[in-house]
């Protein structure tokens, strides 16, 4: 399976292959990121209408560019990290390249394409129902059938002693529920806790982010401990 973070990326550049990263790198001419955040309307609409630019940074798959600003300028460094770090936190891979002119260019370049997960061409995760969840289904749909609830309908059948037509009437209710009603309750049941099963495995399968990294523990407590107190 090809992964979808392919390296390579500027490998004939004088400067080497820039290598994909989770964080900016300080001081480097070239960033590759992650993208680490969830999906955004508004920066799908905003992908949508970027197109290609004049540098190389966007000429393969569906990278797109988002500025060129002059290298020299100053402050463009910082724009270009600001710029990355926005887009990256709204789930779009980021390259960036030619943040000085080392190399005679003159022009920084930022581009975007949509990260892992959003729209890009993959197989549809396809998750088969689990073999209790089907059994506990058919198991239930029997408590669906005009047969079963017509077994719910106890016919009264009179002989012309009243008391003793309502006590067998009562008997014999009393007795199909005993045996039928609660039983059909645990089916109804099961089949819920299964779907619910289900439900979360699918959903697992499918899951694309990451977990986020955590600062020091022992910083933000001293910091809380701080403010509190």
């Amino acid at each position: 399976m090809t992964s979808f973070y392919q390296p390579g990326w500027r490998a004939n550049d004088s400067g080497g292959e820039t290598p994909w990263t989770d964080a900016w790198t300080t001081g480097s001419y070239a960033q590759q990121l992650k993208g680490v955040g969830a999906p955004d309307a508004e920066y799908a609409e905003r992908y949508a209408s970027l197109t290609k630019g004049d540098s190389s940074i966007d000429d393969d798959g569906e990278w797109r560019t988002v500025t060129s600003l002059e290298n020299k300028k100053e402050g463009t460094r910082a724009e270009m990290q600001r710029l990355a770090a926005e887009w990256q936190a709204k789930g779009y891979d980021v390259r960036v390249q030619d943040l000085d002119d080392r190399h005679g260019a003159d022009w920084a370049d930022l581009a975007v394409r949509k990260g892992q997960g959003q729209g890009q061409a993959q197989e549809p995760t396809v998750v088969q129902p689990r073999e209790s969840l089907v059994k506990a289904r058919e198991a239930w749909d029997k408590d669906q059938t005009d047969e079963f609830r017509a077994q719910a309908s106890i016919p009264f059948i009179p002989t012309g002693d009243g008391v003793g037509d309502a006590a067998d009437y009562g008997n014999r209710a009393g007795e199909w529920y005993a045996k039928n009603f609660p039983a059909s309750l645990d089916r109804a049941a099961l089949l819920a806790s299964e779907e619910m099963g289900q439900s979360g495995e699918f959903n697992l399968a499918r899951f694309v982010s990451q977990v986020p990294k955590l600062g020091d523990p022992k910083q933000a407590f001293e910091h809380y401990a701080d403010a509190i107190t």
